[in-house]
């Protein structure tokens, strides 16, 4: 009776080491979703500092402002250099000449 009681308990045992098996084989798979979840995170992680690293910091966009104004004076210098522009130039001095000995003549008629 008592190898029969012995017997009983080692089915008992067996049974719940079946149990305790699977309960640590789902643990397992559990832990290796999490670890694959937990590697994605840090290559997120390590992508957001790569990033935060290339952003322009406050120097590099006044730098880029000054850059900017230098180009504009630059182009803006050019085009008042321009042939077109030295030609409007002269065509309304050459009217405000006109016009002054115009005024100039009115005068002298008048008087």
């Amino acid at each position: 009776m008592v190898i029969e009681e012995l017997r009983k308990a080692d089915a008992l045992h067996a049974a719940a080491l079946e149990g305790l098996r699977v309960r640590a084989d789902n643990a397992d798979r559990t832990l290796s979703r999490h670890d694959i979840h937990i590697m994605k995170l840090d290559e997120t992680i390590a992508s957001i500092r790569e990033q935060m690293s290339r952003a322009a910091t406050k120097d590099d966009v006044m730098q880029l402002r000054k850059d900017i104004s230098d180009t504009f004076n630059e182009q803006l210098r050019a085009a008042n250099a321009s042939i077109p522009a030295k030609f409007a130039t002269s065509i309304s001095a050459a009217m405000f000449v006109l016009a002054a000995i115009t005024l100039a003549l009115n005068v002298f008629k008048l008087h």
